[in-house]
């Protein structure tokens, strides 16, 4: 009994954490020998979150493994992912080689329509001027240089959080 008073107690605290939803380029990496790049970031989003127990963070790269195996079709993974979004507070997305990654572009949208704010950055003024004007319309905010990345999660942060 105490077992199931405790779980319960767990789910809850679970269930009341809000969810950002990490959103970049995956796929375009591991097929280049580049897998590091989609992960480091991530992990670093992971630390620094650590100190914010109102957050959970959702990583894409946490659920399927490319090149395994394990999942059966990219609709698969499409929908996994489209349902994990679909339940976040914030998308936090980072936007270096956007034009790489139609899947990334496809979240992005699917949050603007579902009025989940998006929350970008981006390395630099060149990476920023490859992004399409509609991809700049669907996103709240754009954080862009050094430190992007800590700044868009701040931002996330003060203007998302309890």
């Amino acid at each position: 009994m105490n077992l199931k008073k405790n779980w319960k107690s767990t789910e809850r605290e679970l269930m009341s954490k809000k969810e950002i939803y990490l959103a970049g380029t995956i796929g375009y990496y591991v097929v280049n020998n580049r897998s590091e790049k989609a992960q480091s970031w991530r992990k670093q989003v992971e630390l620094l979150n650590e100190s914010h127990s109102e957050f959970s963070i959702i990583n894409p790269i946490s659920y399927y493994k490319y090149n395994d195996g394990y999942q059966k079709t990219e609709k698969e993974i499409m929908r996994f992912y489209l349902n994990r979004l679909r339940k976040c507070s914030a998308v936090l997305v980072n936007l270096n080689d956007l034009d790489k990654s139609i899947g990334t572009s496809d979240e992005i949208l699917f949050a603007y329509l579902h009025s989940i704010p998006v929350i970008g950055f981006v390395d630099n003024d060149e990476e920023y001027r490859k992004l399409h004007p509609w991809k700049i319309e669907q996103i709240d905010r754009i954080e862009v240089g050094e430190d992007a990345l800590k700044r868009a999660l701040e931002y996330i942060y003060l203007f998302y959080g309890e």
